[in-house]
């Protein structure tokens, strides 16, 4: 048989709670929202629902020193790119005011 460790049982029950409910459900949306968009939020839903049980496993596995020094690395990242992006307005502004035009 299968067995399942604790961090995986708890994972997978994650998964199930929030996957989409069944497909009569994505059709009865199909018909309200469109297809296309029924479809969307299906599969949106089921990413998060991956994303959420592998987030569940990896945290019970002992992962959350992991988890969150990727946090604070992609924060990082997320803040220099802002920092940046706010310098390039400034001198693009600061340029044209003084009849420079930036490209």
């Amino acid at each position: 048989g299968i067995s399942f460790s604790r961090a995986s049982s708890a994972a997978y029950l994650t998964f199930i709670a929030m996957i989409p409910p069944c497909i009569t459900a994505v059709s009865a949306a199909a018909k309200e929202l469109g297809a296309k968009t029924a479809w969307k939020y299906a599969a949106i839903q089921t990413a998060v629902a991956f994303l959420a049980a592998y987030t569940v496993y990896f945290l019970l596995n002992g992962g959350a020193t992991t988890v969150i020094s990727a946090a604070l690395l992609v924060a990082t990242f997320a803040a220099v790119g802002l920092s940046a992006k706010k310098r390039r307005g400034k001198s693009r502004k600061q340029g044209n005011k003084r009849g420079i035009l930036n490209a």
